[in-house]
């Protein structure tokens, strides 16, 4: 089988964009983030809402406020978010650690409604 130049060099170049493809997707890798939500006064908050800003990907914080999660990469935004608490959105960036305080919102807590619900026996 042979192969005239005009075929070998595009093979070569086929071959170098596919390289020069392989590297650029490389470089986009998954990265580890972790850390602790806390409230003003440093309490641990638990169950806060820590996710990738515009995607599914998320996780909310243990007993002990840490979270850990999994970001597409350098360029994603943590978005957290815990009932009567002011929301945040935090870029990621090279940090691999990202420790995040929670402010009261008073704006969310005049939103929650009480109700409560119970049974009463007539006396006779």
């Amino acid at each position: 089988m042979h192969f005239n130049v005009t075929t070998k060099h595009s093979v070569c170049t086929l071959l170098l964009l596919l390289l020069l493809h392989l590297s650029v997707v490389g470089t986009a890798q998954s990265v580890p983030v972790k850390g602790r939500v806390v409230d003003t006064d440093g309490t641990p908050l638990v169950g806060v809402t820590v996710r990738v800003k515009d995607t599914n990907t998320g996780t909310v914080t243990g007993a002990d406020g840490t979270y850990t999660l999994t970001v597409p990469g350098s360029t994603a935004v943590l978005a957290i978010t815990y009932l009567g608490y002011d929301p945040q959105e935090i870029a990621v960036g090279t940090q691999t650690e990202i420790n995040v305080t929670l402010k009261v919102s008073s704006s969310q807590l005049e939103q929650v409604v009480v109700v409560g619900y119970g049974t009463q026996r007539k006396k006779t």
